[in-house]
């Protein structure tokens, strides 16, 4: 039994499927394969599948995904108790959490050390560069094959450290002016308002990659997008709204609304609350530079 979470979603899936690949063939995998995730997952689907014989293999294998199971009623924690506690040595399990965050309550003391016990837990933590270079190294050694860090490992860390924030400000500046054409702005006010929304974001890239906090970066990125509306409002005597809408696009928190209202379908309060407050953070920091502006 294995319990797989961290940043590293790759690996992860990565490993997942060389678990699959080696327990389960594809002859069989319609008898011996069971996928559970937490919109379907029911407790008594789980116990048939771990108590489920193979069928001409031998192994099972049963992959449950993002099922948060210190959060079932009391009875199914305890069932799943006395079933984390006996898996068959046929069977292999693997949870994963890449939506939801592996957090093991350890006031359910009964249900976490069955865990503790009896399961490998894998962490798939965020991978340093040197870590990626060796991973990759050994993959090609595997196939018989060399790659030279000459070619490769330079180019990725230029890619990564120098041009990343380039192509997020110009897809910010391509962005802003679909956002002026559509707000039926004309002339060199288009190219002004891209300009505006690139230079917030790179504001934004400046103070968080300097080691503060993204709520900071949100403040000074707003901040300078209202100051650039206003001098450009003055300097070419148009409505500074005009540059504030467009400029302010990148900065809203879209991502974080999503997120808010997934984990609210999903049931998951305590990221409910955590991802709302941010998000509601962030907006509070726009609509008060906007009003103030």
């Amino acid at each position: 039994m294995y319990v797989f979470h961290g940043e590293e979603v790759f690996l992860l899936r990565y490993y997942l499927e060389q678990l699959h690949k080696l327990l389960v063939d594809e002859l069989t995998e319609s008898f011996n394969y069971t996928k559970l995730d937490h919109e379907h997952f029911e407790l008594q689907t789980f116990v048939d599948a771990v108590e489920s014989f193979p069928m001409m293999a031998e192994h099972t294998f049963i992959w449950v995904d993002d099922v948060d199971f210190f959060k079932l009623s009391e009875s199914d924690r305890e069932k799943m108790t006395e079933l984390l506690s006996d898996i068959p040595e046929y069977c292999t399990v693997v949870f994963t959490y890449i939506a939801t965050p592996w957090k093991p309550d350890k006031r359910l003391k009964k249900l976490y050390e069955a865990i503790e016990n009896h399961a490998f837990e894998v962490p798939f933590d965020k991978q340093e560069h040197r870590d990626l270079i060796a991973w990759i190294s050994r993959h090609f050694a595997a196939r018989g094959k060399r790659i030279s860090t000459d070619l490769w490992g330079s180019p990725v860390n230029v890619g990564l450290a120098n041009y990343g924030p380039v192509m997020l400000n110009i897809g910010c500046f391509i962005g802003c002016i679909g956002f002026a054409i559509l707000f039926n702005i004309h002339g060199p006010g288009v190219m002004l308002c891209g300009l505006g929304g690139a230079l917030s974001w790179a504001i934004y890239l400046m103070v968080v990659r300097s080691g503060h906090s993204d709520i900071l970066g949100y403040f000074w990125s707003a901040l300078f997008s209202s100051v650039y509306s206003e001098t450009m409002a003055r300097i070419r005597k148009y409505p500074a709204i005009s540059y504030l809408v467009v400029s302010i696009f990148p900065l809203i928190p879209g991502a974080g609304a999503y997120y808010t209202m997934n984990y609210a379908v999903r049931g998951d309060m305590e990221m409910f609350a955590s991802t709302g407050i941010h998000t509601a953070a962030i907006a509070g920091i726009l609509a008060g530079l906007l009003i103030i502006f």
